[in-house]
């Protein structure tokens, strides 16, 4: 029986020499053999060239995707975090707050970089870098850290809004349209829209239905209003004739000064016979070669002084009844006349209209995004309104009908990035930019 046993034995001894394992190395060597090789291909070769694509997370963004194959632009060739040097070789950006201005102190205070919010090669939104967590924001604002000077945890917690308003000479005043006592408008310019969205309103050509977009116009994105254009959208019903012997004649729309001398160009024409046609009593002329029966009273009506009373009348009118009282405030000099007339200066001077280029400078909209709402659905009492003084800006509770913040289906986002940009891009000096041939060139090397 035990020798049987020992048969079997040699038996499996030599079906196991017979065996291919046999002829391949250990286990042991080839876990030994394959960590190297990976170590190899994706650590110490990408490391010793320049090709480094093995250790990226995901692919980059299409913003980046340019530098997809130079990782050397953004990376310094070691493990550490990409330096905000690095971004701003090829962006310029605006600061957020006064923290911002000193990158050092920005570092200190924020304890952030460009890369803690930017995140490349995670693939999950090829079309944007810009994150849209709004506790990226409230994790300051909430708490009123940095130069934050509001406290803000959620949209739910925002303040009312803010918007500028004339303040001093030069400036303007962030005021929240909680403060109606301080909600007051001063631009120095006068416009009734209760009148302006009268129907049938007279115009130059007939009468005319005023709508909101008639005036105010926005930009080609879509995102703010243009400045109200006399040119374009007042002087369909605002002209600007001032004297019927001249008819069609206009005033241009600019400083005091050039409306007079203007006035005073056009009456020293007329006098002169430039407008023969139109000229008034007293200033016929006659035939060549044949006396005049007026030549001695034409001679001494036509004086500077005669031509300076002319201009002085129709410009009364326009500052003080007509075109110009209507939508400025105006005010007339003290000088004298004979100073006025020696200066060829205006007699009255004009308030300049301070209108705010953006009513919300803090908050980015654009009205593109809101085509399907009436303007009226926001800018509530316009058809009320009949002062100038009166601030018809939306408040808070006008966007939380949309902007929900319980998030309650069909809700519009209420993210911080909605309304809310942490610094705005700017273009690049012309002492930093290159041509686009250096810039291949250089890609190419890598």
């Amino acid at each position: 029986m035990a020798q049987t046993e020992d048969k079997g034995g040699d038996s499996d001894k030599t079906l196991g020499r017979l065996s291919l394992s046999t002829l391949l190395p250990s286990k042991a060597f080839l876990s030994i053999a394959l960590a190297l090789l990976v170590l190899g291909l994706f650590g110490i070769l990408p490391f010793v060239s320049s090709n480094k694509r093995t250790w990226a997370t995901g692919e980059m963004s299409r913003a980046h995707a340019m530098l997809s194959n130079n990782c050397s632009a953004c990376h310094a060739g070691d493990f550490s975090k990409i330096n905000d040097n690095a971004c701003m070789r090829c962006h310029a950006l605006t600061k957020h707050g006064e923290s911002l201005k000193d990158p050092h102190r920005r570092n200190e205070v924020f304890k952030h970089s460009c890369v803690d919010c930017h995140q490349e090669h995670d693939g999950s939104e090829p079309e944007r870098l810009s994150p849209r967590e709004s506790a990226l924001c409230t994790s300051c604002h909430a708490s009123k850290q940095g130069d934050s000077s509001l406290a803000v945890a959620s949209w739910a917690a925002h303040p009312e809004f803010r918007v500028a308003l004339p303040s001093g000479a030069h400036d303007f005043q962030l005021v929240s349209l909680a403060d109606k006592g301080k909600l007051v408008d001063e631009s120095h310019i006068k416009l009734n829209h209760k009148l302006h969205l009268k129907p049938g309103l007279r115009g130059q050509d007939g009468k005319v239905n005023l709508q909101c977009r008639d005036c105010h116009v926005s930009t080609a994105d879509g995102k703010v209003m243009q400045p109200v254009n006399m040119e374009k959208q007042c002087k369909i019903c605002h002209g600007l004739e001032f004297d019927p012997r001249l008819p069609g004649r206009e005033v241009p729309h600019g400083s005091p000064d050039l409306v007079y001398k203007f006035l005073y160009a056009e009456y020293s024409k007329l006098f002169l016979g430039a407008e023969e046609a139109t000229l008034p009593a007293g200033f016929e002329r006659s035939r060549p070669g044949q006396e005049s029966r007026l030549v001695e009273a034409s001679k001494n009506a036509f004086t500077r002084a005669s031509v300076e009373d002319e201009a002085r009348k129709a410009e009364r009118e326009l500052f003080t009844r007509t075109a110009c009282l209507l939508c400025h405030e105006t005010s007339e000099r003290s000088e004298s006349p004979e100073s006025l007339n020696s200066g060829q200066i205006s007699a009255f001077t004009i308030e300049k209209p301070r209108i705010p280029s953006t009513w919300m400078p803090k908050s980015v909209f654009s009205h593109s995004g809101h085509e399907e709402v009436m303007c009226e659905e926001c800018h509530s009492g316009v058809h009320d309104s009949t002062r100038s003084s009166d601030v018809l800006m939306p408040e808070k509770a006008v966007c939380l009908e949309c902007h929900r913040s319980d998030m309650h289906a069909g809700s519009a986002s209420t993210d911080c990035i909605t309304c809310h940009s942490y610094h705005e891009p700017q273009g690049l000096p012309a002492s930093d930019k290159r041509r686009i041939n250096e810039i291949v060139k250089e890609l190419r090397r890598q």
